[in-house]
C-alpha cells in the first residue's frame, strides 16, 4: 500500500515573544499560560500536544528565558536520554547568559566532582542547582532520586537540593512525555503533588511536551484538583512548514516471529534500491527492534553504502558520527528526540512498527527540515513501514491509500493496532509504595514534622485512594521480603540496598544479580570503534561468539587499548560488582538458546514477586561458551528479585499483549534429580509489572 501524507503548516502570529522570533499561536499560548500560573502562585500543568517539530521546546522555555534574572526565572528540563539533553543544550544555550545553563547527567556529575574536588554527587547537585544554575537539563532518573530521597544522605546535601526543587524552581519541562510508562507517570504525578502539598506558597508550572497525550496521567492530576491547560496548534493552509510531505509505503511482515529484517531484505529491490538509483545522493535511516538485526544489516549494507550504526552496542561518540553517514542503521536509541537536520539530514526511512505509538514516533523523525517541497532534483521524503499482517489488513479495508491528513492517519493506526498492555494496575498496587518510601525519608529531615506528615498523608490518600497506614504496611512487607529495591529507581533495575536496610540487615543479605556486564568487543576494535562498553549479558550469550573471563584477564586485555573513553569505562565498572567479564569475537549467525534454571520451592507455581537464590544460566551444549561454570559459581553467591509463572515467555507475551521487547525468559526448575521445564521468569521492575496483572495474591491465579 502506498499513500501520500500531506505537509503540515502552522501560521505565525504578530504577538510579542522572545529574541525577535515571530511565534506560532501555541507558543504564545504556552507563554501566557505560564505567566498566568506564576501570577496566581498556583501549581498548574500545561499539556502542549502540537505536532512533533512544531516548536514545543521554545514554547516551554520562553517564560524562563525572558525572566532568567528574576526570582521566578529558574527552570529544570527533564529528558529521557542523555543524548537528547546534549542536543537540547546546544539548541537552548544561546538564549541564556554564560555559565547559567547546565546539563546534569551521571557522567557530568562525575566530571564536576573531579574538577571542583567535591566529595559526593549530592554536593555537586547542590552547587549547580542551588547556587549557580538558572536552567538545568537533566534526566528523570536523577530527578527521581532527588524527589524520592534515594540518593545517599550525605551531610544534608540531598535534602538541600530537594528543598531547592520545592522552593526555587517554578518551571519543570518534561519532553518526549509519551515515552513514559505507568510507573514513571505515577512517580511524576507524586512529584507534582508534592509541590502543591508541601510548597503551596510558591508557584509551580509543569509543562508536558508530547504530540501524544497521556490521558491516564491527566486523570491522576485531576484527582489532585490541579488546574490543567491544554494547548494544541491547529494546522493552517498557509504559514511555515513544520512537517514536510511524506510518501509512505506499508508492507506486511510477521513481526511476532522476528521476520522484519528478512522482509526488508526481500523488499529492498522494490523499495530502497529504485529510490537510491533515482537519488544516489539520498540519505536515510533504518530502524530495527533487534540489536542483532541492526548490526548484521549494517554490515551487509556497508558493502555498498557508507553506513553508520546507532544502538546500545555503540559508544555515544561513535553514534554521533554515525548519524552523519549516508545510511544510519539503529534501534530505538535513534527514535527519541533526534532531529535529522543539518549534517544529520535524512531523506528516507525504513522501519518496523509493532505498535501505533512506535509507528508514529519513528515516522516523526522524517520531514522536519521545514522545506517547501518539491524541490528540483532534491529527493522526496520516502518511508517504508513494516507492520503486522492484521494491521495491514485493517488499513487495506479502510482504504488507507486515500488518507492524506496526518491526524486522520494517526487515528486509523490507533484503531488498527491491538493496544499493548500498559500495566495500569501498577499505579494502584505499587506506586503508593514508592510514595511511602519518599514519605518516610522526607520526614527524617523535616524540623516541623507534623505539618509535613499531614500534608504527605493527605497527598497519598488523595492521589491513590488508600490510607497511608495501609500503604506503609505494604512497604514494610516488601522490606521484610527484601524485594523493595526492585521498585526504587525510575526505569527499573535495583537501588543500592545499603540505602534501604540497616547495617545488621544488610550484612546478612547476598548481593543482587545485575545483568549489565563489562564487554570488550574485538570486532569493533578492528573497525576502529570504541570496543569497551557495558551491556545485557543475556543478549551477549544469545547472539555473540564470546568467552567469559576473569577480571584479571579482562583488565590485562583492556590495558593495551588506547581510546579517549577508556578511563570513563574503567571508572564506571569500578563502582559496579559485575557477575562476569566478557570478550566478544563476533556475532553468531544463528542465535544460541539461553535459559535459566532455579531450585524448587513449594509455591513455585504461584505467580508473585519473590527474592530467590540458586539461579543459574544454561546454554546449548552444541554452542559452548567458555567460562560458564565460573559465571554460575558467581550466581550462587547472588540473589534475584523476580516473578515466576507456569508457561513459556512467547505465549505469555502474546496472550497478555505485552509491550514490544518486554523481557521475559524461559525457566526450568530442578527438583531433586528431575528437571521441570515450562516456566517463565521476569526480573526487577518487570517482575512487579507482571505481578500487577494479577488479582489478589491469595487467589494463586495464573495469568493465562
Amino acid at each position: 500500500m502506498l499513500l501520500h501524507l500531506s505537509e503540515v503548516r502552522y501560521s505565525c502570529v504578530s504577538k510579542p515573544f522572545l529574541d525577535g522570533i515571530q511565534p506560532y499561536e501555541h507558543q504564545v499560548q504556552t507563554l501566557e499560560a505560564v505567566e498566568q500560573a506564576i501570577a496566581n502562585r498556583a501549581t498548574t500543568c500545561i499539556f502542549n500536544t502540537s505536532i512533533t517539530g512544531g516548536g514545543k521546546t521554545l514554547a516551554a522555555y520562553a517564560y524562563s528565558i525572558l525572566h532568567q534574572n528574576s526570582d521566578y526565572g529558574k527552570v529544570i528540563g527533564i529528558y529521557p536520554t542523555n543524548e537528547l539533553i546534549r542536543d537540547q543544550k546546544q539548541t537552548l544555550e544561546k538564549h541564556w547568559g554564560p555559565n547559567t545553563l547546565f546539563e546534569i547527567t551521571s557522567e557530568e556529575i562525575q566530571q564536576l566532582r573531579e574538577e571542583f574536588n567535591l566529595r559526593n554527587s549530592p554536593e555537586v547537585l547542590e552547587r549547580f542547582m542551588i547556587h549557580w544554575g538558572k536552567a538545568i537539563l537533566t534526566n528523570p532518573d536523577i530527578l527521581y532520586m532527588l524527589m524520592f530521597q534515594t540518593y545517599p544522605q550525605v551531610q544534608g546535601f540531598t535534602n538541600h537540593v530537594f528543598e531547592a526543587l520545592m522552593e526555587q524552581f517554578p518551571v519543570f519541562v518534561f519532553d518526549e512525555f509519551h515515552l513514559y510508562d505507568v510507573k514513571q507517570l505515577g512517580a511524576i504525578a507524586f512529584m507534582v503533588g508534592m509541590t502543591k502539598y508541601l510548597a503551596s506558597h510558591n508557584p509551580h508550572v509543569f509543562i508536558f511536551s508530547s504530540a501524544t497525550p497521556q490521558e491516564d496521567f491527566q486523570k491522576y492530576i485531576q484527582t489532585l484538583s490541579i488546574p490543567i491547560v491544554h494547548i494544541q496548534a491547529n494546522p493552517s493552509p498557509t504559514g511555515r512548514v513544520v512537517v514536510e510531505p511524506i510518501t509512505l509505503e506499508l508492507i506486511e511482515a510477521d513481526l511476532d516471529s522476528w521476520e522484519g529484517l528478512e522482509n526488508m531484505q526481500k523488499n529492498e529491490a522494490a523499495t530502497l534500491k529504485p529510490y537510491l538509483q533515482q537519488y544516489p545522493q539520498a540519505r536515510g535511516v533504518i530502524l530495527l527492534d533487534s540489536l542483532y538485526d541492526a548490526k548484521s544489516y549494517a554490515q551487509e549494507l556497508s558493502e555498498t553504502y557508507d553506513v553508520g550504526e546507532v544502538h546500545g552496542f555503540i559508544d555515544a561518540t561513535d553514534s554521533s558520527y554515525s548519524l552523519e553517514k549516508q545510511i544510519t542503521v539503529g534501534t530505538s536509541a535513534i527514535e527519541v528526540g533526534i532531529d535529522f537536520v543539518g549534517k544529520k539530514a535524512k531523506d528516507f526511512l525504513c522501519f518496523e512498527a509493532r505498535s501505533s505509538s512506535q509507528f508514529l514516533q519513528r515516522l516523526g523523525r522524517l520531514g522536519r527540515r521545514g522545506r517547501n517541497l518539491p524541490l528540483e532534483k532534491e529527493p522526496y521524503n520516502y518511508a517504508v513501514a513494516y507492520i503486522p499482517k492484521y494491521v495491514h489488513k485493517y488499513l487495506e479495508e479502510q482504504q488507507v491509500e486515500q488518507c492524506t491528513k496526518r491526524t486522520d492517519f494517526g487515528q486509523l493506526l490507533q484503531d488498527a493496532y491491538i493496544p499493548t498492555n500498559q500495566f495500569k494496575n501498577y499505579f494502584d498496587r505499587y506506586a503508593p509504595v514508592e510514595a511511602c518510601y519518599a514519605f518516610k525519608h522526607i520526614l527524617r529531615h523535616e524540623l516541623e514534622q507534623e505539618p509535613t506528615r499531614q500534608a504527605l498523608k493527605s497527598l497519598v490518600q488523595t492521589l491513590y485512594g488508600v490510607s497511608l497506614e495501609t500503604t506503609l504496611e505494604h512497604c514494610k512487607k516488601l522490606e521484610r521480603e527484601k524485594t523493595l529495591a526492585g521498585l526504587l529507581t525510575f526505569r527499573g533495575g535495583t537501588i543500592m540496598e545499603h540505602l534501604i536496610y540497616d547495617k545488621d540487615q544488610y550484612k546478612n543479605m547476598k548481593p543482587l544479580i545485575t545483568f549489565e556486564v563489562p564487554i570488550l568487543d574485538l570486532s569493533d576494535q578492528k573497525k576502529g570503534r570504541n570496543p569497551l562498553r557495558t551491556y545485557d549479558l543475556i543478549f551477549v550469550l544469545r547472539r555473540t561468539d564470546c568467552q567469559l573471563v576473569t577480571k584479571e584477564r579482562f583488565m590485562q586485555e583492556v590495558s593495551s587499548i588506547q581510546h579517549p573513553e577508556k578511563q570513563k569505562f574503567l571508572d564506571k565498572i569500578a563502582k559496579q560488582n559485575p557477575i562476569c567479564y566478557v570478550i566478544i569475537s563476533n556475532l553468531l549467525e544463528k542465535s544460541r538458546k539461553v535459559w535459566f534454571r532455579g531450585e524448587y520451592q513449594s509455591d513455585i507455581g504461584k505467580p508473585k514477586v519473590r527474592r530467590i537464590g540458586g539461579l543459574s544460566i544454561c546454554t546449548e551444549s552444541c554452542v559452548p561458551v567458555p567460562g560458564m561454570k565460573k559465571l554460575n559459581d558467581e550466581l550462587e553467591e547472588r540473589e534475584a528479585i523476580c516473578w515466576i509463572s507456569k508457561g513459556n515467555p512467547f505465549d505469555l507475551a502474546h496472550k497478555r499483549h505485552l509491550p514490544p521487547l518486554f523481557k521475559l525468559y524461559p525457566l526450568e526448575i530442578a527438583r531433586n534429580s528431575l528437571i521441570l521445564s515450562g516456566y517463565t521468569i521476569a526480573f526487577d521492575l518487570n517482575a512487579f509489572f507482571m505481578d500487577s496483572l494479577l488479582g489478589e495474591h491469595s487467589s494463586g491465579a495464573q495469568i493465562y
